[in-house]
């Protein structure tokens, strides 16, 4: 207990409290709460390619060649970004974010092409082709996001040829 000031006397004060109320108190409750991001990306690239091919038919009715050169590549591009925050101890959306952003770039860059072709007629001939192009990397942003797409890499194709 507590009596009163130095040198003078006072009230005497309890070191117990007045009152207590008794009963269970929930302050804290655990909960646990989840982010879900979800990323949409759309790319549309053409590529305009110059450059010298080299032929070597050994045969009356194959052909290979092989070409290298300059590209111009042009990167149409459409991203979407949704972020939803839960609280997955009550299954309830506390919110949700979503961005959208667009463009064009041109990035310039340089392709190696093999081909291979058989005649099928005389003007028709049957072509399998592979390339690989050294274009660089798309780097954007989405709302708070970004990304980078490594653009090189390798394409295959087939088709008909017409020569005369």
């Amino acid at each position: 207990p507590y009596a009163g000031t130095v040198g003078s006397g006072g009230p005497l004060l309890d070191a117990g409290p007045d009152g207590r109320s008794k009963g269970k108190h929930q302050l804290l409750r655990e909960q646990t709460f989840s982010n879900t991001i979800r990323q949409d990306l759309d790319i549309l690239m053409t590529s305009i390619s110059v450059g010298p091919t080299l032929e070597w038919q050994g045969r009356e009715d194959w052909s290979v060649q092989a070409g290298l050169g300059l590209a111009l590549n042009v990167v149409r591009w459409e991203a979407t970004q949704t972020e939803t925050l839960e609280n997955e101890s009550t299954g309830r959306e506390l919110a949700s974010w979503q961005d959208t952003a667009d463009g064009t770039e041109v990035l310039p860059g340089f392709y190696l092409q093999f081909a291979a072709q058989h005649r099928l007629s005389t003007h028709w001939w049957f072509q399998v082709m592979g390339r690989y192009d050294w274009i660089g990397t798309l780097h954007e942003r989405v709302g708070p996001s970004s990304f980078s797409l490594d653009l090189n890499g390798w394409s295959v194709g087939a088709g008909f040829v017409w020569r005369w």
